[in-house]
């Protein structure tokens, strides 16, 4: 019976010597089991670490046996060996997580909170592209494109759809860049000044200009596209070479057929807009140029902390419910890692949820549907 029980259960017993129920019980010349309880341990392949790997307790399993004669040790073990086996597969499923079970457990909660909203807002230098110095240069991280990528194809295959409430329609998510672009203010008001000297003048005219700030987010969004649709193909290519190698005569047409199916859903569900904050705002909290235009990018309300740029993508989007809106940044701040940055603040400030970039790239990349 005790066979058939082990084998039922998928564990080995252990093997337990009279040294180690000796120390289990707390030294070579302590004879007498606990009347509170034994040990019932681990599954762990070394029962000399008894006490230290300890997972259940088996209350009263001999309140008071005494070891005084040999029957009583043989008795104590065979009944030790018992509870373990009844315990076995509970203990199992007591046993700590370990780190890749725990990683495993976070990517996948991040994933299922990350699926539920509906506009994504991200901040553009250090979460969609890699900061330079030179701020006409744009590569896009490939943290983003991977991310991206698998979300996407995962969303073409349908492998997101019971996430989703029933009758969502596409498109499902909604994408956003706001950034605050201060170089442009402070250029303009530069400019206005009189009588600047040449390395002014210079520095004045190395920074963007409105039309050149907007078109250089343009330009990552398009950047991003692409390089997004190339990766799912390459997923798709991947997918697909099982039923290649099943069906020569048509591969080739498929797999065109599939390309053109997927860029026409990029198009369709991968929509991006921008939203960009043009005022300089100095530490006494003044803003710059002194006059600031009447046009779109230009309200006070849109400079980060402030509110604004979000409110208004939630409004464009027709996104009512802040739950639904989560803000994506690699914002920390330059001088100091205990300050928060102001994409933390700006995403308190407009109720909106807030996730490190890192932990949104990770929880697509590694996403296991």
């Amino acid at each position: 019976e005790e066979e058939e029980e082990e084998e039922a259960m998928n564990v080995r017993s252990p093997s337990i010597t009279s040294n180690t129920l000796s120390n289990m019980m707390g030294g070579p010349g302590n004879t007498t089991a606990s009347s509170s309880s034994l040990m019932i341990l681990g599954m762990v392949p070394d029962w000399d670490n008894a006490r230290q790997n300890a997972k259940l307790q088996c209350l009263n399993c001999l309140p008071g046996a005494k070891l005084t004669a040999q029957g009583g040790k043989e008795l104590l073990l065979d009944t030790l060996q018992k509870c373990y086996l009844r315990n076995a597969a509970a203990m199992a499923s007591m046993r700590p997580p370990t780190a890749t079970q725990n990683s495993f457990d976070r990517h996948s909660k991040l994933l299922h909170m990350i699926v539920a909203k509906r506009l994504f807002l991200f901040s553009a230098d250090t979460t969609l592209m890699k900061a330079f110095k030179d701020p006409k240069r744009i590569e896009v991280s490939r943290k983003a494109i991977e991310a991206f990528g698998q979300l996407f194809w995962n969303l073409f295959n349908g492998k997101l759809s019971a996430f989703f409430p029933m009758g969502s329609k596409p498109p499902r998510f909604r994408f956003v860049v706001v950034s605050d672009e201060p170089n442009v203010g402070l250029r303009k008001e530069m400019m206005s000044w009189n009588g600047l000297t040449t390395e002014m003048l210079n520095k004045a005219r190395s920074m963007l200009t409105e039309t050149q700030a907007s078109s250089r987010i343009q330009q990552l969004i398009e950047d991003l596209r692409k390089l997004v649709l190339e990766r799912m193909i390459e997923l798709d290519v991947a997918a697909s070479g099982e039923r290649k190698s099943m069906d020569h005569s048509n591969s080739a047409g498929n797999i065109v057929r599939s390309h053109k199916e997927i860029e026409k859903f990029m198009d369709e569900n991968f929509t991006w807009r921008s939203y960009l904050a043009f005022p300089f705002k100095k530490k006494n909290g003044d803003f710059l140029p002194k006059s600031l235009p009447k046009a779109r990018g230009w309200c006070k309300t849109w400079v980060k902390p402030a509110s604004g740029m979000i409110l208004a993508a939630m409004r464009d989007s027709q996104i009512k419910e802040k739950s639904e809106v989560l803000f994506v940044s690699a914002d920390r701040h330059t001088r100091s890692k205990l300050r928060i940055g102001d994409d933390v603040r700006t995403a308190k400030n407009s109720g909106v949820d807030f996730l490190l970039a890192k932990d949104f790239f990770e929880a697509l990349t590694l996403m296991e549907l």
